[in-house]
This record gives structure tokens, C-alpha cells and sequence, in this order.
């Protein structure tokens, strides 16, 4: 959006109607003066224009409605003009002027891939006119859009003073003169083109213009090429690009050089702001010491899980999702709004940061399918995202639902079908193709066994027996993301768990999430004007059920580590070393995957110095890790090693039952170690 943009109140804009044959004008819209009305509705803003003053919309809510009587139409021959830049193309045909309705009427706007069109009514049917398939319309820059109609002829295209189309109709036009005009809005509602679903495309949404529009005109003459190119070149644009491309946000550039944890506002443009009934705080973002890394959680992406690496690039991970043919996917996705969908911090200190993060799986007609009819409850989801200092997260999920098992036979691994936990994802900002961002080798996957195997975005004819899934890497609980950055994003799931490639031949992107706001669940992306996704992989944990509770747990990081660094992670935290204690006093319990740690308590009121003794080898690595005592009272503590090498983040967490000593320990070792606590009291 331009930045000189600001909001207009309700307001007219200047229609002139011009009735001599001197020339030809018979309405105009250019603008400039306002003044008190209802014909606005939704978020207008005005910008530099063509001339003066120009109109922006939003693409969401914003368009103008013009009574009938305000509008001249011609008798028979017409040249209807307007400048425009668009942000992004329409979702689907988009009129900056229509008042076609009932196959009676004009239709003058853009379609789905930046195509021009003129649609006209006879009272029984519509014909179409629309530019050649080479004639797109630029983004961001002013554009020169005319649709000339001439009798016993047809009807002719322009973008830019050249010629983009020719339709042949010999018919009769009956114009609409009894019906309103709608300015930046197509008069019929209807879902993207390109939608992927049946449940998608019966939603119904506004077309709205997305961007800039001016100096609208209709005269009661065909002109002819050159007096169209003449107009064109008549005009001296002062700023050929008025808008930039939009960015979803990362925070600020500039950050305290810490591990930390900030409530915040991650601002993407301020028309789409706008309509968030949120306060000052709703988003999160995690900063890393000595990192460019970070990890946000934000309503663009409805808060999933988002790793951004050095150079700006976006990827993260699905929510839980039920999917029916009759509701489509029923996930954060859907929750275009975050009616349900919302992130806490629970825990941030020195040692880690714990977000917790709930949401419904709901469908984008916020419909929750197959609900409990005892108990009037559908699907909702806890996670819990324990961050620690070396950009490695745990993530356990905790999916309530009265259903669950049934959809799959009382198995005790997550197959693709019904219920999903976890999906991969690479964004795209607008303006930019997934394969900026994206590897031409998409994804590598791995095994505890050492097994390695990188798949491609697209297979040579030799690759293609690959993606057979025999070929598969076996029992796969391994994946990273090859996105193309340093720091790239990984998975590692529990022993049993099912991890597998997703892009092949068929590899597609879709822009109906983020950031989108209409209610569709799957659109694919043909043109890289808006925030898009591209899903690589898989991933189905295996879980452990309570009764309606049903938990998953997860490794989601982001770093520079190979496959190999990645396998003794994934075995450090399966198969976690063996400890021993030096106290009596304070207990080992158990390795706690779902906090990536070594649980101890304490037993004594005065707790005394004592050393625990890691016990890694190659087959139970220790590849960072942390460790908690609990009820360790009011003591204060100091943490140090027989290995210069290891680094120490501690803290205290104070919990209702008492105290508990959060130490996260950075170090790789195949080697046994020992960490002594000491007390300062």
C-alpha cells in the first residue's frame, strides 16, 4: 500500500455526468471530492492517483455503490475506461464497474489471472469478451484498462494503449439502468477460481479489488486504437509503482541479542490489520542468543509453530486436522478469524520458554463436524511448546476427541486418512515462487538405523522408482525441510511413527492460508502475488490414549546440524542416556520426552551439593538436553562441569508445589559427563 495512504471517512466521490456530443462523456469518477453519504462502504482509503486522488481498496470489504439515477448509461456505442494497480489479482472476476445483473447490464473488471474482461447483457444471456491469455496485467503499476462496444461489430480490449482482444457480437445490449453500480466489487458472489474442494466451492465470498483505482469514465463513442493509445500517452504517471509488495512480518530487525519470549503485535499491512479485533499483544515471538533464528506465533498463520531462519524464509507446522468430504479440513487453517485458535507464554526464563497454544478443529464455516451430542463438545487441541536455547522445540499435542479411535481401528499410529498431526510447510511471500525459497532436493529423510534418502521437488525419469513407497526410507521417524537457507527446519518423531515425502510430480502450493480471509480450505497457486504454502512431508506419531485424550509428542527445530547430527539427536532424546546421582537425597524418576529432560526430586529440606553423572555412548548420545529438580526450596544455585566444553542455562520455576531447578545443558557428547550442583546458601 502507498505509503501517503489514509483513511477516508464516509464519503462520495465526484460523479460527473457530461451530456453534450462535444465529448462524448456522459460519467465520471476520479476521486477527488468528498463529502458525507452511504455510497462507501467497508475500509476506503485514498492514495495518489493518476490525477490527484485515487481509491484504495482492500480486497476485503471495501467498494462503492452507486444509485442508478447517478449514472448515465450510453445509448448503444460506449468506450469505458479506468486506471488501476493491483496489489494482488481478484480471487475470481472482479468489477470495477458492474451492474450486471440478470443477464441485464455491463460487467467491466479483472479476473483470477490479471485478465481484463467486458461482459455485456441482452436480457437472455451474457457475452463475454476477455483479453488474449499473453495480456496480463502488471502488479503493483498503474494500468491503462479500456473495453470499447461497437454496434454490429463486437467488442474490443486494451491494456496500456495496446490492443488485448477482440470478441465478435452483432447483438443487441440491454444496460441496466434501473439497478445500482458497484465500484471495486464484482456484483456475484462466488468462491476462487482454482479451488480445490467441493466443500470450498459452495462458500460464496465477495469479489473485491485488491489496490488502487482512478479516473473511471464511460463516453457514448467507440474509440478507435489510436485515439486510445493517444489517451494513454497523454497521461505522465508521477509515480509509475505506487505499491510494494506486502511482507508477513518477522518483528523487528533489530533485537537484545538473548534467548527470550515477547508478547507483541506482529504487524502485515495496515488494511488487513484493521479488521482484527485484537489489543496490543496477541502474537509471540522467541529470540535466540547468537542466532538470527526465531520462532513466531502469529494470526496470519493462525498461530502454528513458525521457524523463520537467517534470510527471511517462513516454515512451520500443521495443527491436528480431521478432514470429512462433506466439511473439508477441519484444523487452524480453518479458523480464519482465531475465534478458537489463541498462544500464551506459560514459562520463560534462561532455561526454556513454554507456549501454550489451544484451537478447535473446526471448518472455515466455523462447523464443528461429527460433535458429541451427549455432551455437545466437538474437537479441540492443547499444545504444549517447551523452547530451548539451542532452537530445538518439544512439541506434545493433546487432541480431545470422543471419536478419535474409531477412525482408526483402535491403531496406535497416525495413517493419512482421517486424522492428521503433523504436515510440513514452506511460505512463500508475495511477490515470490516456492521455488525461491525451496531446494530442488525438498526434503531428506532418515532412520535411527543411519539410513539417509533426499528426495526432489520434481524427479528425473531414473529418481522416479523413489517415490515408490517400498523405496521409502524404512521406518523413517526423521525429516528435514530443505529449504534454501543456512539454518533449515527439522522433525524428529518417537520410535513406531510413520515420516514420508510428499512432493513429487504433483507439487503444488496454495494460497487460500495464510493470511486469507475467505472461508476456503484449499486453492491452488498459480500466480505468486499472496502469502502461499507448499506442504512437503508427513509425519503420523504414535500416541498414548486416556480415555478422550489422545498425546503425541514431537522434535521441531531449526539449526544447521546434518542428517547425521539429527540421528544422534533423535536417539538422545528415544533412547536417552542412563543417569546416576551422587545424593541421596535427590531421586532420579524418569527421562520426561515431553520436556526433553531428566527428572530428579528432591527429598531433603536442606539440599546439599551433589553431581550427576550422564552416562552417553553412541548408541545414547547426549546431544543437548535439560535436566529438573523439583522441590529444591529457596536454595540458590551454581552449575558447573568436568567438561569445559558444556554450556549451562539454569533456572527456577516456581510452581504451586513447590520450587524446581530448570538447568538446560548445551553439549554433544558420546561420552560420559558430569554436572555437579553446588548451593550458594
Amino acid at each position: 500500500m502507498h505509503k501517503s495512504s489514509k483513511i477516508i471517512g464516509f464519503a462520495l466521490f465526484l460523479v460527473t455526468v457530461h451530456l453534450t456530443a462535444q465529448n462524448q462523456l456522459v460519467f465520471h469518477m476520479d476521486f477527488e471530492t468528498m463529502a458525507a453519504t452511504d455510497n462507501k462502504i467497508g475500509y476506503i482509503m485514498e492514495a495518489e492517483g493518476v490525477h490527484g486522488k485515487s481509491v484504495s481498496l482492500d480486497g476485503l470489504t471495501s467498494y462503492m455503490e452507486l444509485p442508478s439515477k447517478t449514472v448515465k448509461f450510453p445509448d448503444n456505442n460506449f468506450t469505458i475506461e479506468a486506471w488501476l494497480a493491483l496489489q494482488e489479482y481478484p480471487w475470481n472476476w472482479t468489477g470495477a464497474f458492474d451492474n450486471l445483473e440478470n443477464n441485464k447490464g455491463v460487467f467491466f473488471g479483472v479476473g483470477a489471472y490479471g485478465e481484463l474482461g467486458l461482459f455485456l447483457g441482452n436480457g437472455k444471456s451474457v457475452v463475454k469478451a476477455v483479453a488474449d491469455s499473453i495480456t496480463r496485467l502488471p502488479h503493483l503499476k498503474w494500468n491503462h484498462i479500456v473495453a470499447t462496444f461497437e454496434a454490429k461489430k463486437g467488442i474490443t480490449l486494451y491494456v496500456n494503449g495496446q490492443k488485448a482482444g477482440f470478441t465478435v457480437y452483432e447483438g443487441d445490449i440491454l444496460f441496466n439502468k434501473n439497478n445500482s453500480v458497484w465500484i471495486g466489487r464484482g456484483k456475484t458472489d462466488t468462491s476462487p477460481r482454482d479451488t480445490e474442494r467441493e466443500n470450498s466451492i459452495k462458500n460464496k465470498s465477495k469479489m473485491i479489488f485488491d489496490g488502487l483505482l482512478d479516473e473511471l469514465k464511460i463516453y457514448d463513442k467507440a474509440f478507435s486504437q489510436s485515439e486510445i493509445l493517444d489517451t494513454y500517452k497523454r497521461v505522465k504517471l508521477a509515480n509509475e509503482q505506487p505499491l510494494e509488495w506486502r511482507r508477513m512480518p518477522k518483528g523487528p530487525e533489530e533485537m537484545p541479542n538473548r534467548f527470550a519470549a515477547y508478547h507483541t503485535r506482529l504487524n502485515y499491512d495496515e488494511k488487513w490489520e484493521r479488521l482484527w479485533r485484537v489489543a496490543d499483544d496477541p502474537d509471540i515471538l522467541v529470540t535466540f542468543k547468537d542466532s538470527p533464528v526465531r520462532m513466531i506465533f502469529w494470526r496470519g498463520i493462525n498461530y502454528g509453530p513458525t521457524w523463520i531462519t537467517e534470510n527471511g524464509i517462513f516454515t512451520s507446522n500443521q495443527s491436528l486436522e480431521y478432514f470429512l468430504e462433506e466439511s473439508g479440513c477441519n484444523e487452524h487453517m480453518s479458523d480464519k478469524q482465531c475465534r478458537y485458535s489463541h498462544v500464551r507464554i506459560l514459562e520463560k526464563n534462561d532455561a526454556r520458554v513454554v507456549i501454550h497454544w489451544r484451537y478447535a478443529l473446526v471448518s472455515v464455516l466455523y462447523d464443528f463436524p461429527d460433535y458429541d451430542k451427549t455432551t455437545n463438545w466437538g474437537d479441540w487441541a492443547d499444545e504444549y511448546i517447551t523452547i530451548y536455547p539451542d532452537q530445538v522445540a518439544v512439541r506434545k499435542q493433546i487432541l480431545h476427541s470422543h471419536r478419535f479411535k474409531q477412525a482408526f481401528n483402535d491403531q496406535t499410529v497416525a495413517l493419512e486418512g482421517t486424522y492428521q498431526f503433523n504436515e510440513s510447510f514452506v511460505f512463500s511471500q508475495p511477490g515470490e515462487s516456492a521455488y525461491q525459497n525451496i531446494d530442488s532436493v525438498g526434503v531428506t529423510m532418515a532412520n535411527l538405523k543411519g539410513d539417509i534418502r533426499s528426495f526432489k521437488l520434481h524427479p528425473l525419469p531414473e529418481d522416479e522408482d523413489k517415490w515408490e513407497e517400498e523405496n521409502w526410507v524404512k521406518e523413517a521417524t526423521i525429516k528435514k525441510i530443505n529449504s534454501k537457507s543456512k539454518n533449515k527446519s527439522f522433525n524428529i518423531f518417537e520410535k513406531g511413527s510413520i515420516a514420508e515425502p510428499w512432493v513429487d510430480q504433483a507439487f503444488y502450493t496454495w494460497n487460500h492460508w495464510p493470511v486469507a480471509q475467505l472461508p476456503s480450505d484449499g486453492r491452488f497457486t498459480f500466480v505468486d502475488d499472496r502469502p502461499a504454502h507448499t506442504a512437503l512431508s508427513n509425519g503420523s506419531p504414535i500416541w498414548k490414549t486416556e480415555g478422550i485424550k489422545h498425546t503425541a509428542v514431537s522434535l521441531y527445530g531449526m539449526g544447521q546440524q546434518s542428517m547425521e547430527a539429527l540421528i544422534d539427536l533423535s536417539k538422545s532424546w528415544n533412547e536417552s542416556c542412563t543417569v546416576k546421582v551422587s545424593s541421596e537425597q535427590v531421586e532420579f524418576v524418569k527421562y520426561d520426552k515431553y520436556q526433553r529432560a531428566h527428572i530428579f526430586v528432591n527429598h531433603a529440606d536442606d539440599i546439599q551439593d551433589f553431581s550427576i553423572r550422564f552416562n552417553a555412548n553412541s548408541q545414547q548420545p547426549f546431544a543437548n538436553g535439560a535436566f529438573i529438580i523439583k522441590n529444591v526450596g529457596s536454595s540458590n544455585f551454581s552449575i558447573s562441569s568436568d567438561n569445559p566444553e558444556v554450556r549451562i542455562h539454569k533456572a527456577i520455576e516456581n510452581k504451586m508445589s513447590g520450587d524446581n531447578l530448570v538447568v538446560f545443558v548445551n553439549h554433544m557428547s558420546k561420552k560420559p559427563f558430569s554436572i555437579k550442583i553446588s548451593t550458594n546458601n
